[in-house]
């Protein structure tokens, strides 16, 4: 896939509306489960969705009464999550930001999946560890990848 001098994949910006189809699907309420059941058992209250694309797991998350923040480098895909938000009247914070430098807090847990970490090199991959580390009110540190 070719990619834009960000790392970031053309398709995100030049065909955002197709984003949820390559996204949410059969599996997504499966996903979301395994998601919040981890969060439940490390009692998590407030959680970062670092690469959030088009808000489905803020969304989920939003409705079970997590305090949740969305982030995504995208600002094509942010657009269709605050469009989403307005549409269901949530009030859910979404932020334009690249996981290797964005600091928006401490959180009690920060997410990221499908395969955003893959857009990154080797390099940039440990630079978003440190970065995830920074927003973080504690380390107990989990690491949950989900690849589609």
């Amino acid at each position: 896939m070719k990619q834009s001098e960000f790392g970031l994949p053309p398709e995100y910006q030049e065909i955002p509306e197709y984003f949820d189809a390559q996204n949410i699907g059969d599996d997504t309420e499966a996903r979301n489960a395994v998601i919040e059941s981890l969060l439940k058992e490390h009692k998590v209250q407030s959680v970062l969705d670092m690469t959030c694309g088009t808000g489905s797991q803020v969304f989920h998350l939003k409705e079970r009464g997590y305090d949740v923040t969305g982030s995504d480098f995208s600002p094509a895909l942010l657009d269709i999550a605050r469009k989403k938000a307005r549409e269901q009247h949530v009030s859910v914070t979404f932020i334009d930001g690249d996981m290797r430098k964005i600091r928006l807090g401490k959180f009690d847990a920060v997410i990221t999946i499908f395969n955003a970490v893959g857009h990154l090199t080797k390099d940039d991959f440990e630079v978003a560890l440190h970065n995830i580390y920074h927003n973080l009110k504690q380390v107990v540190f989990m690491c949950l990848i989900f690849s589609i």
